[in-house]
């Protein structure tokens, strides 16, 4: 055998026996990596300005997403925002009764110029059924709020399966 040749032989042979190694470790990660692969969006937008002075949890109109979904969910607000300090939160609505979802509130600081804020509160569920997430909002110190445009948007595992969204 020539010597240009068996220089050749020795990395195909580590090749062909490594190769199957490295897809077996790659398709045991894909299913001991815990969560679920996102396969659906949904989502709400509001571009009228909306207001509240309101101390107590109100919900905010048009930002409500409702779909049958399995697995986990993350829920994210995007929305601009002016004037007095403000609390969010999401709800989630389902046959297991409403809770908010985590991390719970989270608290925006007043500015009397618009500003933009984004965040995300996830959940998960262990059955598929339906969901209703609703933005809330307050004001704790009951000056005026105004939501001038905003979106809600839903990322959730399909129920049954990824192919129902």
């Amino acid at each position: 055998m020539c010597k240009g040749a068996r220089a050749w032989v020795v990395p195909m042979v580590v090749a062909v026996a490594l190769v199957p190694v490295g897809i077996a470790f790659g398709l045991s990660r894909t299913t001991t990596v815990p969560g679920t692969r996102a396969s659906c969006l949904d989502w709400a937008v509001v571009t009228s300005p909306s207001t509240t002075g309101s101390t107590a949890w109100k919900n905010v109109a048009g930002m409500r997403v409702r779909d049958v979904l399995a697995q986990n969910f993350a829920v994210q607000v995007s929305g601009t925002f002016e004037g007095s300090d403000l609390q969010l939160r999401v709800l989630d609505t389902s046959i297991g009764g409403t809770s908010a979802l985590a991390p719970g509130k989270t608290s925006v600081h007043g500015d009397p110029a618009p500003g933009s804020v984004s965040f995300t509160w996830v959940g998960q569920n262990p059955a598929e059924h339906q969901h209703t997430f609703q933005l809330q909002w307050r004001s704790p110190s009951g000056g005026d709020v105004t939501m001038s445009a905003g979106d809600v948007s839903l990322l959730y595992q399909g129920a049954p399966t990824p192919a129902s969204c």
